[in-house]
């Protein structure tokens, strides 16, 4: 019988929380992955996340409006309402298929940038998420990828070197 404490591998998505407010992601097995820079926010890391679980993104959004239309005037009938809308918010979150993250921050990274990550968590619909340490592995794969900054600066560099050359 498959363990249920241990992450679906394609469900999988793992988050590490860099220095500099740099942040990284990768899917599946960490020894097949790679590794890709993103930024914080919704083109960024929410974008990322709700490509992951458009299933659950999908049936959020009617469960939104299924529970708009039991709007009533009843204080009690509401309340009601209101519990039974977050249980069926819980389900569709942990329900089988949706990712689980794996977050790591590193020890450069800030409390803030935790914080802007599990705040992801909930806009995204992801109910499946720890917080792990970063290994040897994760610390290799960051110093291994190719920073947006850098590669940014050598293409400015290289504009501005075509436009004074016009070639």
């Amino acid at each position: 019988q498959e363990n249920k404490s241990q992450v679906q591998t394609d469900e999988a998505i793992t988050i590490i929380i860099g220095k500099d407010n740099k942040l990284y992601y990768f899917e599946g097995k960490p020894s097949e992955a790679k590794l890709e820079e993103t930024t914080y926010g919704k083109d960024g890391l929410r974008a990322v996340l709700l490509r992951k679980n458009q299933v659950a993104k999908a049936k959020v959004e009617a469960l939104k409006k299924q529970y708009a239309g039991m709007y009533t005037g009843n204080a009690q009938k509401a309340e009601k309402n209101k519990a039974w809308y977050k249980e069926e918010l819980k389900k569709i979150k942990n329900a089988d298929g949706t990712p689980t993250a794996i977050i790591k921050p590193m020890d450069e990274s800030t409390y803030l940038n935790l914080i802007n990550v599990l705040d992801e968590m909930q806009n995204c619909y992801i109910g499946k998420y720890v917080i792990d340490k970063v290994n040897d592995h994760d610390k290799e794969m960051v110093e291994d990828t190719p920073h947006f900054d850098y590669i940014c600066l050598g293409t400015t560099e290289g504009l501005v070197r075509l436009n004074a050359t016009g070639r």
